[in-house]
């Protein structure tokens, strides 16, 4: 009786156990419950339809985003080209993905500037190439806590020197302190003509694991702001400061070209071009 009384228990262990590996991950590391998109349509859906802790995978393509197209609504404004405002999203691609626009916006109201607005924590963005809108202004504005970057890459749009910013601009949540990153991970980036900006961010931790910033050929204006902007006097810890490399052009920059690697944070390679 007792081994037929253990086999019944074993069998409903079993039974039961079967569910909790619905949203599992396959050997790809996607869950099995992700949201496959494979057109800018089916991207706008996601983004006007998003929730907590989902999970998109892109397949290789180029993603125009209309921001007409997007209704998601962050301080009282719309019109975002990608708002990403529900906590725990991760946007992956697979193949060759390119988010971009070729719908111009004037950098006026805030949700124009941005091409990428992270507002909501633990957002995870990964294999995709970023083309930004233009005018040009951030790529990617970093509202929320605990963001990662993997394997992105950021290009200057055609007839542009600049491919934008990543824009740390963290904002209050509950109970907590304006401009917090919590831990902000950049692995795999390359911000090709592009820079990382510490606008409202204050504080947190930064983990850097093969960080290219590429300031050679930049659009004449933005020569001063340079590849780091904005981080001194801040209290900010590093992590792997030296996997960062910056490329500078001396013959650029001339009499600013000391400036420019001054402002850099403790331990980036810096790469003098000429």
């Amino acid at each position: 009786m007792r081994k037929i009384r253990n086999l019944l228990i074993a069998l409903l262990l079993v039974l039961f156990a079967v569910p909790m590996f619905a949203g599992c991950a396959n050997g790809d590391g996607i869950p099995d419950n992700a949201i496959k998109i494979t057109n800018a349509d089916e991207l706008i859906n996601a983004i006007n339809n998003q929730a907590e802790n989902q999970y998109w995978v892109l397949n290789a393509g180029t993603y125009d985003i209309d921001p007409n197209a997007t209704t998601v609504e962050y301080s009282d404004q719309t019109g975002w080209y990608l708002p990403i405002v529900a906590k725990g999203i991760t946007i992956r691609g697979k193949g060759e993905v390119v988010l971009t626009s070729t719908v111009e916006s004037v950098n006026g109201a805030w949700a124009s500037q941005n091409f990428i607005t992270i507002v909501a924590d633990n957002v995870t963005i990964i294999d995709v190439k970023v083309i930004c809108k233009k005018d040009v202004n951030k790529a990617v504005e970093i509202l929320g806590k605990n963001a990662t970057l993997k394997n992105v890459t950021f290009d200057a749009p055609e007839g542009f020197k600049f491919a934008g910013s990543i824009y740390l601009n963290q904002q209050k949540g509950d109970a907590e302190a304006d401009g917090d990153v919590g831990t902000l991970t950049l692995e795999n980036v390359i911000l090709n003509k592009g820079r990382i900006t510490a606008s409202g961010a204050k504080q947190g931790k930064i983990v850097f694991n093969n960080v290219t910033i590429d300031w050679t050929d930049i659009e004449e204006d933005y020569l001063t702001l340079y590849a780091m902007y904005n981080f001194n006097g801040k209290d900010f810890e590093y992590e792997g400061a030296k996997t960062v490399k910056v490329k500078l052009s001396e013959t650029e920059l001339g009499k600013n070209y000391q400036d420019a690697q001054e402002i850099l944070i403790a331990d980036v390679v810096i790469v003098n071009v000429d």
